[in-house]
């Protein structure tokens, strides 16, 4: 008799637990995780290495908010920000919302990150937004007969645009759905091509708001059809949490991303928020390849009254500083 009593709590105390972790969304959790292996399985098998992929602006983030964090926004980026992070996001959006950044890269390159979000109810939204990348003149170098590039003659620029239509929508139990579909144009003077690629994305948000868990896919396609032949795009899979602390005014996040061709990369941040309308933000960044982004990032931001103003900076170590700049009005 003592033996069934002291077995009696342990057998309910499972009996709860097993419903808890159903009725809290976890086995749709489970389900999402294992697709992400089987995903995460085929972007390894399909790496390419350094440099090997065309239109890789498409992996300069959006947004100087997520930007400052380290640049992993795939389980915590709102609004505009969400149509690059994850497309999912925008059913969380219930105001419209326009937003527009500028990236101050060094060697001259300018990229502008600009979107409208307008939800149509029943907790969906869509969203119109576009990336364009610009450099100043570059030297035009030519082989020599030692075969040394160190002749130039003249400059050329480098011109890369994407043009974004996005849906995000709530589906329940804390879990949202969305994708995106891009087109893509890039120029480089001696050739020009263009090329269709297409983002999902799913998000969990816990009930009480307390932690959230993301997984996108970016920049899927056929490729870049240029003069020759069809390059392949910069394929992306991205999962990422984040989570809420100290009475709602901290934020951490914790990314992993793996590029088809830049390895993978790992995000860390933090959001401090001081007297409600002032935000410090601060992060890390590292990758296994030994040619991508490693270093910190730090920024700050403030909102009043359905404005927000953003900025950040990167740390890209030898080749230097980022800079980025985000002004949004509405949202939130």
């Amino acid at each position: 008799m003592s033996r069934t009593t002291n077995q009696l709590p342990n057998k309910v105390s499972v009996r709860s637990f097993q419903r808890s972790c159903s009725s809290s969304g976890f086995r749709p959790l489970l389900r999402l995780a294992i697709c992400f292996i089987l995903v995460y399985s085929f972007f390894i098998s399909k790496a390419h290495g350094a440099g090997t992929t065309a239109a890789n602006f498409l992996t300069l983030g959006a947004g100087a908010r997520i930007e400052a964090m380290g640049g992993g926004g795939t389980a915590i980026a709102r609004g505009v920000d969400g149509v690059y992070w994850n497309a999912a996001s925008l059913g969380r959006c219930a105001a419209n919302e326009f937003s527009f950044s500028h990236a101050a890269w060094f060697a001259d390159i300018g990229y502008e990150h600009m979107g409208f979000i307008h939800p149509l109810g029943d907790a969906t939204s869509v969203a119109l937004s576009s990336s364009i990348l610009r450099t100043g003149g570059i030297p035009r170098t030519f082989e020599d007969i030692y075969g040394m590039y160190e002749q130039t003659d003249g400059t050329f620029s480098y011109t890369a645009l994407a043009l974004v239509s996005s849906i995000g929508k709530y589906v329940g139990q804390g879990f949202y759905l969305g994708g995106s579909a891009k087109f893509v144009y890039e120029d480089n003077a001696s050739e020009s091509g263009t090329g269709l690629a297409f983002d999902v994305g799913g998000l969990y948000v816990s009930l009480d708001k307390k932690w959230s868990l993301g997984v996108a896919a970016r920049n899927l396609g056929r490729g870049l059809k240029l003069r020759e032949a069809t390059e392949p795009l910069p394929s992306e899979l991205a999962v990422g949490g984040a989570v809420v602390l100290v009475d709602s005014s901290l934020v951490a996040t914790l990314d992993a991303a793996v590029t088809t061709d830049a390895g993978t990369q790992f995000s860390w941040g933090a959001e401090q928020r001081l007297r409600g309308a002032l935000f410090l933000r601060g992060g890390y960044t590292t990758s296994t390849e030994k040619t991508a982004h490693r270093g910190f990032t730090m920024g700050a931001g403030i909102m009043i009254k359905g404005l927000s103003i953003d900025y950040s900076v990167s740390d890209y170590q030898k080749l230097g500083l980022v800079h980025r700049f985000t002004l949004s009005v509405g949202g939130h």
